[in-house]
């Protein structure tokens, strides 16, 4: 017996205006081709809005359709399968007013703060516009509170608006860069991290605010201010390294920085969710130039520099032979910085692949205060693997990766940061 599936799209016009000169030019305009707006209050509208707006009333079967889809989806089975699975994949569950998780972050381990047990809670996924999240952590061995806070207001979804800021007063092990690495504070991260190589941990103080603003044509910006403090555990440096804001040694460094960066992106499109989005494929490069500026004497910051940073990215569809990615960055700092806030090149000390590190580099095994490098990712699909018809079932995927940097170091950064024990 074969079953059939039928599918009908229907468009309707009204309101249509023939021969006016701006409506020409706007569709001969390459630039907003294919450019489809959907607003936010789409999906609210009431039943009666749409039967006093739509241009025809629905047929019989079309009600019918309309009738099943929203039983199937309000079924209790359907819910449970839908709410597990969001659970087992996003981490999250909203219980009332508030979301728990991700259940992930419940307790880790590591050897500054022995067994770690954190709470995670959030606003519920009903707030489409607004995200807030905070926790807190406690260490059987430190004994000691840690906590954290990250707030996500979109103001406009398009063009793009948003308006974030984190708070952090917490052990972290990642290094202090652009690109993100995965934390250290998941059930995961003991089991996947490779032997034999030293935890490289700290403890940080950190206040940052960013405004993002985006423009039609691919053109955004992003201002943003931060202040860090770092304070490094055994077998990480200090001695002779930090001074405070009166040029005394100390056991941490503080910095404060303002700074702007530009990106454009032109014709750049994007898979949108309810707080991130995620860009697509297509034959434009984006280029991202970022200027950041530190400041002495705020908030005890004992170091005034500057520094720069330039990427051009892109993600192509290259059919039939999957996609290609590459990245080419460079970056340069302007004065005698501590190590953890120069170019911490990142390595990855998980048996897991981290597209933005380097897989076989550790974390502080490379610093630089100028730098060039790429990055390069080749998607193949299922390539030759599909054309072997158990293995094809697996839907596994093959890739390949290249990946380089060069970098520098000024004679002032080698005498402050160098013969330190370490």
């Amino acid at each position: 017996m074969n079953l059939w599936h039928i599918g009908r799209k229907t468009t309707t016009y009204k309101k249509i205006a023939i021969n006016e000169p701006k409506i020409d030019s706007q569709v001969d305009n390459p630039a907003l081709k294919e450019d489809v707006t959907k607003l936010d209050s789409v999906t609210k509208k009431s039943d009666t809005w749409w039967q006093n707006n739509r241009h025809d009333s629905l047929t019989k079967n079309e009600l019918s359709i309309y009738k099943m889809v929203d039983t199937i989806v309000n079924m209790p089975l359907t819910r449970l399968y839908k709410n597990s699975i969001t659970f087992l994949t996003t981490g999250v569950k909203d219980v009332g007013p508030i979301q728990l998780g991700p259940y992930y972050y419940l307790f880790s381990r590591n050897p500054v703060e022995g067994l770690r047990f954190r709470l995670t809670i959030g606003t519920p996924l009903t707030l489409t516009n607004l995200k807030l999240t905070t926790y807190a952590a406690y260490g059987l061995k430190d004994k000691r509170w840690k906590y954290g806070f990250n707030g996500l207001w979109i103001m406009k979804r398009v063009p793009r608006l948003t308006l974030n800021g984190h708070i952090i007063h917490d052990v972290n092990g990642t290094t202090d860069n652009t690109i993100q690495s995965a934390g250290l504070d998941n059930i995961f991260s003991a089991f996947f991290r490779k032997p034999h190589i030293h935890w490289k941990l700290a403890f940080i103080d950190e206040q940052q605010l960013q405004l993002f603003k985006e423009y039609k044509y691919g053109f955004s910006h992003k201002f943003s201010v931060r202040h860090k403090q770092y304070t490094p555990y055994h077998p990480l440096p200090h001695e002779g390294i930090f001074t405070d804001v009166n040029n005394q040694p100390s056991l941490s460094g503080s910095i404060f920085e303002a700074g702007v960066e530009l990106r454009f992106a032109y014709r750049e499109r994007f898979l949108e969710g309810r707080y991130v989005r995620r860009r697509l494929a297509n034959k434009y490069p984006a280029l991202n130039v970022a200027y950041y500026t530190g400041i002495k004497g705020i908030l005890g910051s004992n170091y005034q520099y500057q520094k720069i940073r330039f990427s051009v990215t892109e993600t192509a569809n290259i059919p039939p032979l999957g996609v290609l990615s590459y990245s080419l960055f460079a970056g340069k700092y302007f004065g005698t910085l501590p190590y953890s806030f120069l170019e911490i090149h990142q390595g990855n000390e998980f048996m897991y692949y981290n597209r933005n590190a380097f897989e076989m580099m550790n974390n502080y095994e490379f610093i630089s205060d100028q730098y060039a490098g790429f990055f390069l990712e080749h998607n193949i699909g299922g390539g030759l693997l599909n054309r072997v018809p158990l293995l094809k079932k697996l839907h596994i995927r093959q890739f390949w990766t290249a990946k380089g940097i060069i970098g520098t170091l000024s004679e002032d950064n080698k005498a402050l940061n160098f013969n330190k024990g370490y």
